[in-house]
């Protein structure tokens, strides 16, 4: 591992208990940020992307805005902090999400 990596890994280690996440959330959560792949509140058309490939049947028009940010933060490649997120933000992400998947 390159020393950048190292130490944006070691700073969001600090960040992150990793002893009360299991074993299989922990390894996707740092495959995520070894492979750059990481997903983050600001990559909305990335976030939509995951969310097609993870529900590719869901019924959008019966999400809300709270089980939308249940659904985002269980992504593998989620690496942001749950309460960075607001309203707007939902609100993009589901209207691209919509967009998407041609409804």
């Amino acid at each position: 591992m390159n020393s950048q990596w190292r130490t944006k890994f070691d700073a969001i280690a600090q960040e992150v208990d990793c002893e009360n996440l299991d074993n299989l959330a922990a390894s996707a959560y740092t495959g995520a940020i070894m492979s750059g792949t990481a997903l983050y509140w600001d990559a909305d058309y990335e976030i939509v992307l995951a969310l097609l490939r993870a529900y590719p049947d869901a019924d959008l028009d019966n999400i809300g805005l709270h089980e939308l940010s249940e659904r985002i933060v269980q992504l593998p490649d989620f690496a942001d902090d749950p309460a960075l997120v607001n309203d707007a933000i939902l609100r993009q992400i589901l209207r691209d999400w919509y967009e998407e998947s041609g409804e």
